[in-house]
């Protein structure tokens, strides 16, 4: 697998993980959900040539992902 195909799957899965942290209704929830979606972050980050900025993007895309999602379910409620 090419390494921008793989990073493309990492992010991928990241985002999905960051949705579905970002679901659950109780704040307790969330967080536990999104403290292991940021150390699968690491852990993929590990494989890359320069895992310090990989790591950086992944939590980036995490976060993105996690507010994106929280912001679209309070639009829905409102």
């Amino acid at each position: 697998m090419s390494l921008m195909k793989r990073y493309l799957d990492d992010v991928s899965t990241l985002r999905l993980w960051a949705a579905e942290a970002a679901a659950w209704n109780r704040p307790a929830d969330r967080h536990a959900a999104l403290t292991s979606a940021v150390r699968a972050c690491r852990e993929l980050s590990e494989t890359y040539h320069n895992p310090s900025s990989v790591v950086e993007m992944f939590v980036h895309e995490v976060a993105a992902s996690f507010l994106a999602f929280r912001r679209d379910e309070d639009e829905v409620a409102a």
